[in-house]
């Protein structure tokens, strides 16, 4: 705002998210035994809201910025873009799934990559490869 003033409503939300998306990323890979599957499951699902609740939260904080800077737009565009595209050429040449590249091989999954760039290009643009960068 123009007196700079916080939105410690909204700090509180996104601290909030913060501890549910480091629980989203860190519950796979503790051990699940059946007596707290539902415990896992509700946690997980409760989970969930805090990757859409940051992406509502940065659009209604950068509103006011879009409206004052008629360049902030086109700026905050290009430096995402750069972002997507740097981290999307890292996991082409990254292997993230050992067990597919022990049974297909390195080569067969970054054809699989480039046929899916050339196949279809807007799913890759707004998802990048894996679907994992569609927030940005």
């Amino acid at each position: 705002s123009a007196n700079n003033s916080r939105l410690y409503n909204l700090d509180l939300l996104k601290g909030v998210c913060l501890f549910f998306v480091m629980i989203l990323h860190s519950l796979p890979i503790f051990k699940v035994d059946d007596i707290y599957h539902d415990i896992f499951l509700i946690l997980l699902n409760f989970a969930r809201f805090a990757v859409p609740c940051f992406f509502i939260t940065s659009g209604f904080l950068a509103c006011e910025k879009l409206v004052n800077n008629k360049l902030y737009l086109v700026n905050t565009t290009k430096r995402i873009l750069l972002l997507f595209i740097c981290w999307n050429f890292l996991y082409l040449l990254i292997p993230l799934n050992l067990e597919k590249i022990q049974e297909f091989g390195y080569l067969k999954l970054k054809y699989w990559d480039a046929y899916q760039l050339v196949n279809q290009p807007i799913k890759v643009l707004l998802q990048g490869f894996y679907g994992h960068l569609w927030f940005l």
